[in-house]
C-alpha cells in the first residue's frame, strides 16, 4: 500500500518538473523570439535612418 503512494507521488513529482521544465524553456524560446524582434528592429531603424540621412544629406547638397 506505502510504495503504491509513494510510486504515486513520485509519478506526480515528475510530471510537475517535467511541466516546470516545460514552461522554463516555452519561456526562454519566447524570450529569444523578443530578443531577436528587438535586435531586428532596432537594426532595421537604424538603416532606414542611415538611408533617410543619406538621402535628406544629397538632397540638401551636403
Amino acid at each position: 500500500m506505502l510504495t503504491s503512494v509513494l510510486d504515486f507521488l513520485s509519478m506526480i513529482a515528475g510530471m510537475v518538473m517535467a511541466c516546470a521544465a516545460g514552461l522554463v524553456l516555452a519561456g526562454g524560446f519566447v524570450l529569444l523570439k523578443l530578443l531577436g524582434l528587438l535586435v531586428f528592429v532596432l537594426v532595421g531603424g537604424l538603416y532606414l535612418c542611415s538611408l533617410l540621412w543619406d538621402w535628406a544629406a544629397g538632397w540638401m547638397g551636403a
